[in-house]
């Protein structure tokens, strides 16, 4: 139908998936959708009324969706590139703190996949907050406070 798709094949762990329909980038942890779609427009073009869609396609048993996908708009495109500057902003100032997100039973959220986490202090979580404020990490932070904008709510859609 004139549609360009570019389709990602996830066969494993599908953790935070669900969180695409409410923010499409899930905070700039998921840049893969609107990276293929863009790659792919540049790459193949898109003619006359077609779209650039791209999907994650769920392959496993333990799947909870069999695809989700989104159409790059002008309104993706922007929040993408809005994003990806305060990634690079952050990059430059040489920001790289030690963020480890929410308590959880057995640690934190965004240590539970690092390789040194039983090497970090336990009071990761008041180390940062003692320096979450201090103008030079003001890039990441600006870069964690990014707001998606509510037409964008939804952008990603889950298709069951």
């Amino acid at each position: 139908g004139g549609d360009l798709v570019v389709s990602d094949y996830k066969t494993g762990r599908q953790a935070n998936l669900a969180k695409l329909t409410s923010d499409l980038l899930v905070g700039g942890r998921r840049l893969q959708l609107p990276l293929y779609a863009l790659a792919a427009r540049h790459t193949f073009g898109v003619g006359g009324a077609g779209r650039v869609l791209a999907r994650y396609w769920l392959v496993s048993a333990e799947r909870s969706a069999a695809f989700y996908t989104l159409e790059l708009t002008e309104g993706t495109e922007h929040h993408f590139t809005e994003v990806v500057g305060r990634m690079t902003r952050a990059i430059e100032a040489g920001c790289f703190p030690a963020i480890p997100g929410a308590r959880r039973e057995n640690g934190f959220d965004v240590c539970a996949w690092c390789d040194f986490d039983r090497v970090c202090p336990a009071t990761r979580d008041r180390q940062w907050a003692a320096k979450r404020n201090d103008v030079v990490l003001r890039p990441v932070v600006d870069l964690l406070e990014v707001e998606v904008p509510q037409s964008l709510t939804g952008a990603v859609e889950r298709t069951p």
